[in-house]
């Protein structure tokens, strides 16, 4: 799977996920209470973040190398803002019980698709 077809999986299975999991509701629950009270767990949550953020870069990296993504683009800093889209939709979801991701979702692909995705006729 090239690099911008797997970043959109990986956007998908969040997205798709976010409804249907407590523990992952109780882990962003836990993160907002870190955050908050600027609790030693912070540390851990920042680590944990870090090893989604290199899988996201990693993603972003192997779609530059084989031509799919924009060489000219910053893979860590659009990996961090994929991150952050995720973790911002799962802190809606928490805070409004009527939070429909569907269309977020689709519009987070189409913006990741956008920014990324190399133009026809661009060469490596």
């Amino acid at each position: 799977m090239d690099g911008l077809s797997a970043l959109c999986a990986f956007v998908d299975l969040h997205c798709l996920a976010m409804r249907e999991s407590e523990e992952a509701d109780t882990y962003f629950m836990l993160l907002a209470a870190a955050v908050a009270d600027r609790l030693e767990t912070c540390e851990a949550f920042r680590d944990s973040h870090e090893i989604e953020r290199a899988l996201i870069r990693g993603f972003i990296e192997r779609g530059v190398a084989h031509g799919h993504i924009r060489a000219d683009i910053s893979a860590d800093a659009e990996a961090l803002l994929v991150g952050c889209s995720l973790l911002g939709m799962r802190m809606q979801a928490l805070v409004d019980p009527a939070f429909d991701p569907v269309p977020v979702h689709g519009a987070l692909i189409t913006s990741i698709k956008a920014r990324l995705r190399r133009p026809e006729g661009e060469t490596k």
